[in-house]
């Protein structure tokens, strides 16, 4: 079980210099990862202990500054998101730099230091993180737990597929829009989307379909196709869920699908389209 312990963070959070107060850490239990039990730490500076899907919300800046932390249970980080309100390009990945120190998972609970070693600089932006943090954790759900029958060549198939999708988007779209740049709210979605949420300040959005992720997949890749839409690379599509990335012309979508209410949650990274009011 848990540990009956206070979760706590403390340390630096900074971005182009600026420095945000994390003042709120989770531990969760994830999909695995690479054949490896893996768990996502979400640190924010507003309270999110309530919130359903914490380490999907804080990535849209729900809870104001945000990391969420993708690793195993010895530390191995696999998965970094960035969003400081500081920075232009918020949301963005970074797992290069960015390591564990004296990282320990025991007793019900996860504990240890986060550090950039210093500045680091992503997409003409800086971050740095220094933290030490503790949350409780109990046992993985058996949901989470990895499967015995997964044959190698399947682990690294989506250890493959899973850190291209982690990795920082590329700057490619041009600063000044181009006169044939697609409209966001042109954006082919899924037919019963709801919820829409644009958030232009990080080019990024959000929906909700009836649809298991598998479906949901399968329909956004077909509309997206219609639309221009082409692969940038092999998709990864588990039960658990969905990570898709398309290219069309200088624009590019990552986008991630999971399992909400019966139905799925979708978020969209952009790069290149216009976000201008239509």
């Amino acid at each position: 079980p848990a540990a009956n312990v206070k979760p706590s963070v403390t340390g630096v959070f900074k971005g182009n210099g600026k420095e945000a107060k994390l003042a709120h850490v989770s531990a969760h239990w994830r999909e695995p990862f690479n054949d490896k039990p893996s768990m996502v730490l979400v640190f924010t500076e507003r309270d999110h202990s309530k919130d359903e899907k914490p380490d999907f919300d804080a990535g849209f800046g729900k809870f104001g500054s945000a990391l969420i932390i993708s690793l195993h249970e010895d530390g191995d980080i696999f998965g970094c998101e960035v969003a400081h309100t500081a920075h232009k390009k918020q949301g963005f990945s970074s797992v290069g730099r960015i390591r564990t120190n004296n990282f320990e998972f025991a007793d019900g609970k996860v504990q240890g230091e986060l550090t950039t070693d210093g500045q680091a600089e992503v997409f003409g932006e800086t971050w740095e993180v220094n933290l030490k943090f503790v949350a409780p954790l109990g046992e993985i759900p058996k949901e989470f737990q990895v499967a015995e029958a997964i044959r190698p060549e399947e682990g690294t198939t989506e250890k493959s597929a899973t850190t291209e999708a982690m990795t920082e988007l590329s700057e490619k779209a041009a600063s000044k829009p181009a006169k044939d740049q697609l409209n966001v709210k042109a954006l082919a979605l899924t037919k019963d989307a709801s919820d829409i949420d644009y958030k232009g300040l990080v080019e990024q959005l959000a929906f909700k379909s009836k649809g298991n992720v598998k479906s949901v997949c399968a329909e956004l890749s077909a509309n997206l196709k219609a639309q221009g839409w082409t692969k940038e690379d092999s998709d990864l599509i588990t039960p658990a869920s969905g990570i898709l990335k398309r290219k069309r012309g200088d624009a590019a979508l990552t986008i991630f699908v999971k399992p909400e209410s019966g139905g799925s949650e979708i978020k969209m990274m952009t790069e290149g389209l216009a976000w201008d009011e239509k």
